[in-house]
């Protein structure tokens, strides 16, 4: 059973996008493209899983917000380390990491973590930052989830290689995220004809991944797209975040959240 709403009071006529939940479970990151002429980060706040969001005014969200554009962005579980992409030195977008000393604290100056010659995009950090996934864009063409690994968190990341058994040749697929076990991941493709939100499996974290499935209804709309999907499954709920230019909305792309009874 699924029961779904859309995020009202985060959703305006911009575009928002790219949401994820913090481990506190009560504050919700995502992407606004706005009237200030380029994609920062935001926040928004609940005191529990069943209480609406309320926005927290839009700034530099902790010194990660430059005149450039930046976008999904996540953090470690003691909210100390940030992993977001940005265009900033431009020309093209890469996967930053920067990190602060307390929990509300500035972050220090953002470092380049993934950049390689072309658009890397929708950064993912498993819950023990020892794996990244993330969907470059080569060539300027279609994206392919891939992933990388390292031993600590202090470690830099190895050259990726494409996430087997789940990417489509003839699709976009991009925004992965894993559930906190790393046993289930979602993420959005366009190979049904239209960007949609798809979900695969895999029995342990050393195993592949299994055929992705279209997430359950009434997840995708089949007259809109839906993507950048995040599943956060570490309280009494399994929640499933993501985005949709559905009828209904304010305008544009906005975001909605299901609850999932059992996980998909």
């Amino acid at each position: 059973m699924v029961t779904w709403e859309r995020i009202a009071p985060v959703s305006t006529e911009a575009h928002e996008y790219d949401p994820f939940l913090l481990a506190d479970g009560r504050t919700l990151l995502y992407t606004s493209y706005g009237d200030w002429g380029h994609s920062d980060i935001l926040a928004a706040t609940r005191a529990t899983p069943s209480d609406s969001f309320i926005p927290i005014p839009h700034d530099g969200f902790f010194g990660l917000n430059t005149a450039d554009n930046e976008h999904r962005a996540e953090l470690s579980g003691d909210g100390l380390r940030a992993y977001f992409e940005s265009a900033r030195g431009g020309p093209k977008t890469d996967v930053f990491f920067a990190e602060r000393d307390v929990i509300d604290g500035i972050f220090g100056d953002a470092l380049p973590l993934i950049s390689g010659p072309d658009h890397d995009h929708d950064p993912h950090i498993s819950d023990d930052e020892l794996a990244l996934y993330y969907a470059p864009q080569v060539d300027g063409g279609q994206q392919d989830i891939w992933w990388t690994t390292r031993l600590s968190v202090r470690d830099p990341f190895p050259p990726a290689t494409i996430l087997a058994n789940v990417n489509d040749p003839e699709a976009y697929d991009s925004n992965p995220s894993l559930s906190r076990d790393g046993l289930i991941l979602v993420f959005a493709s366009s190979r049904a004809g239209i960007r949609d939100v798809f979900v695969s499996r895999r029995a342990s974290p050393v195993e592949s991944f299994s055929t992705p499935v279209p997430a359950p209804d009434p997840i995708n709309d089949p007259f809109a797209l839906d993507g950048d999907p995040f599943i956060a499954d570490d309280h009494d709920v399994c929640e499933l975040f993501w985005f949709s230019e559905r009828r209904g909305g304010a305008g544009g792309a906005d975001l909605y959240r299901a609850e999932l009874t059992p996980m998909p």
